[in-house]
């Protein structure tokens, strides 16, 4: 549910923020009626799960997500809906990915490959394999994750689709970056923050500054990836993704305690922790205040002490 600045309001609902508040009271009943016997034989019922699947990803509803994906999969199986099986087995891989089930996630977009692959849906191809690299990351098969994305971003350039070219470049520039490829990877990013920027949409350009910034770290230049975090926390506050802009201030700290800059890094950090509570992350949130105060003790032992 991705945040758009100067987004429409002429819908039902006076803005995002109203939309999301509607949707966090209803989330209950909507996923019950997901999941109900009846929606089975009903095209929006099923198709229900599929849509609710942005919401209760930016909401951390992880669970449901899956219970609605695993669903929605099964039925259009049983009927014979390829494109609609793909699709929710598409949605149900990102959601084992964001809840670190790896093996589970590269089964699911396998499925989906294949299903892409049989009907001849080359962008559904490109798509699957873009994802599938995710989450061959997270097992650390490094070179089939380098190869996946980099057939996404092929296809999709072929396609004319920057978008998403975009996307399968900085899943590729990750991948490098695991496998200490920085020149490489930084590159990638490069490209994929290229693209954000020539599209004009500022939230991906946000989050290619943000996978850049995290590249330019391991890479250990940290000044660079300082001023990517900082640009990045700017686009995400102008979006209004809370999440993110949370992620790019926390790692800003971080960043900026490496380079000995504790005071603004205490700041950055403290920035971060309310960001992360309202995005429903407590654990994050507990994670900056910790750091921030062991930043500031760093910072008490530096300034010179006075006896009264």
């Amino acid at each position: 549910m991705e945040p758009r600045a100067g987004a429409d309001d002429s819908g039902p609902f006076p803005g995002r923020d109203a939309a999301l508040g509607r949707l966090d009271a209803e989330h209950p009943n909507l996923v019950a009626a997901a999941l109900c016997p009846e929606a089975r034989s009903h095209p929006a019922g099923v198709g229900l799960g599929i849509d609710l699947t942005p919401y209760l990803s930016y909401r951390r509803h992880f669970d449901d997500a899956i219970a609605l994906s695993t669903r929605a999969a099964g039925i259009y199986h049983e009927l014979r809906d390829h494109r609609g099986e793909g699709k929710a087995l598409n949605n149900l891989g990102l959601m084992f990915w964001e809840t670190g089930r790896f093996q589970e996630a590269i089964i699911a977009h396998r499925q989906d490959l294949a299903i892409c692959e049989k009907a001849g849906d080359r962008h559904g191809r490109a798509t699957a394999l873009n994802h599938l690299g995710l989450a061959l990351q997270g097992l650390r098969q490094y070179a089939d994750a380098i190869l996946a994305p980099t057939m996404a971003a092929r296809i999709f350039e072929q396609a004319g689709d920057r978008r998403l070219e975009a996307t399968a470049l900085a899943n590729l520039g990750s991948a490098l970056g695991r496998v200490g490829r920085f020149e490489d990877a930084i590159a990638a990013h490069r490209k994929d923050l290229a693209l954000c920027h020539q599209s004009g949409h500022r939230h991906s350009e946000g989050q290619a500054l943000l996978a850049l910034g995290l590249t330019l770290k391991a890479a250990g230049s940290l000044e660079d990836a300082g001023q990517a975090y900082g640009t990045a926390a700017a686009i995400f506050r102008e979006t209004g993704d809370l999440r993110r802009e949370a992620e790019a201030r926390g790692n800003l700290g971080t960043v900026l305690a490496c380079l000995g800059r504790l005071d603004e890094a205490v700041t950055a950090l403290t920035e971060a922790a309310p960001l992360f509570r309202e995005s429903g992350d407590p654990d994050d949130e507990r994670r900056a205040l910790t750091y921030a105060s062991e930043v500031r003790e760093r910072l008490d032992r530096r300034r010179p002490h006075t006896d009264g």
